[in-house]
């Protein structure tokens, strides 16, 4: 019954992309044409509710690059009134798309706002051949949306899939924790109750890396709604069991999914049975995290991976939005902002000025552009980019950090394994 609640729910994600799929025969053969004088506009999503500002980073990217082909940059500014709520945005999008002046889109800010987007799309109002609108999201992390082909026709990111999370992780359980065997547990209930298959490319993506390295999948369970862990703690307490009368363990536990408050209660059982048993997760226990977890002097062995946005490039940004909007931007900001100059970068290798001062973009040649990017890698204040597969941009960009407490206790989270990929030089 549980691998059925699963397969409902990647399936109900494959039907969404199968419907769409013969939409992309369709093409792109529309030319954005700017009249003189007239501004280029860039769309950029506001989510205030969930503190995600991504016009202001769009803004500052087109500041500092200044004018294209003699045109000012104008930003429209998309609301996301409801946080991530994609109803709103269904009746955006058509509006965004039928604006002649607009080039581009930086957003949605939310995962499931794109749904809304290939309604839109898919609906009389708006056709896929009317959509002349590249879209580039800073903060979309669901895994499923680059798993098609249809998506990287019109769509790509630069934050990194949450998939990433689970390579890296048994990266660092393979090499740094020396773990030969894991036990993973997935979390299916969404905050409202319903079902969620947000933490399975994570999942998969652990599972294969850990088994290609070598290591042995002990037991798959998911987490009980009723809170009862007792068959996951008899795994627990069969694998401490041959563990006995070594120094360490080579025994690990991996979960997905697992709010703050879920993660509690299932830490205190597990460090109840042992406190020598490595516990990995994903970022989706940081907000919120109860310090009191971390006894003093004792090594709570909880590991998490976190989006690598650190480094020089990511300092110099910070700088300048303080400076230029006197408070210090969200993570994601810095994603926004690069996203501005990667299509900022395409326009520029594609524009063709008329003789009256009108320029064009060729669509198929901004799609070209934009899958010829990053050749090399291009540094920017959110990471390091890589050409486009299926959309993505941003491969594999985490760290794997320790929960610590201060000398002032504050909780921080302490970064001890740093993403190999990211090598932007200051």
């Amino acid at each position: 019954m549980k691998a059925g609640k699963i397969g409902k729910i990647s399936g109900v994600v494959a039907f969404v992309f199968s419907s769409l799929g013969a939409l992309s025969e369709e093409g792109w053969s529309k030319t954005i044409t700017i009249q003189p004088k007239q501004p280029i506009v860039i769309a950029a999503f506001d989510a205030p509710l969930i503190g995600l500002d991504h016009k202001n980073a769009v803004r500052l990217a087109a500041q500092h690059h200044g004018p294209l082909f003699g045109h000012d940059i104008e930003i429209l500014t998309v609301p996301e009134k409801f946080g991530c709520n994609g109803v709103p945005i269904y009746h955006m999008f058509p509006r965004v798309a039928h604006d002649p002046r607009v080039v581009g889109l930086i957003g949605p800010t939310c995962s499931f706002d794109i749904w809304p987007l290939f309604a839109a799309i898919n609906s009389p109002r708006l056709t896929l051949d009317e959509f002349e609108v590249l879209v580039i999201s800073p903060s979309n992390t669901f895994p499923w949306l680059t798993l098609d082909p249809f998506l990287s026709d019109f769509y790509y990111r630069v934050a990194p899939s949450d998939a990433g999370q689970g390579t890296r992780a048994a990266e660092f359980a393979l090499t740094q924790l020396k773990a030969t065997k894991a036990l993973l547990i997935l979390d299916i209930t969404a905050d409202d109750g319903s079902e969620t298959d947000h933490g399975v490319p994570p999942l998969i993506e652990f599972f294969s890396t850990f088994t290609g390295g070598g290591g042995e999948l002990v037991l798959f369970e998911f987490s009980p709604v009723d809170g009862d862990f007792s068959a996951i703690l008899d795994a627990v307490d069969h694998e401490i069991a041959q563990c006995a009368g070594k120094s360490s363990c080579d025994f690990m536990v991996y979960i997905t999914e697992f709010s703050a408050p879920e993660f509690v209660p299932l830490y205190q059982q597990l460090k109840a049975r042992s406190t020598n048993v490595p516990i990995m997760s994903t970022d989706t226990i940081v907000n919120g995290f109860d310090p009191e977890l971390l006894e003093p002097g004792n090594d709570p062995k909880i590991y998490v991976t976190l989006d690598d946005l650190t480094g020089p490039h990511f300092s110099a940004f910070v700088t300048a939005y303080e400076n230029a909007f006197g408070r210090a931007p969200s993570p994601y900001e810095a994603r926004a902002y690069d996203a501005t100059n990667l299509l900022l970068m395409a326009l520029e290798q594609t524009g063709q000025v008329g003789d009256r001062g009108e320029v064009r973009f060729d669509q198929d040649l901004m799609l070209d552009a934009m899958n010829a990017l990053n050749h090399p890698p291009h540094c920017g204040a959110g990471g390091i980019y890589h050409p486009p597969v299926n959309g993505d941009m941003n491969l594999n960009a985490f760290d794997v950090a320790v929960p610590v407490l201060s000398a002032e206790a504050d909780l921080q989270f302490e970064r001890i394994f740093l993403n190999p990929n990211d090598s932007c030089a200051p």
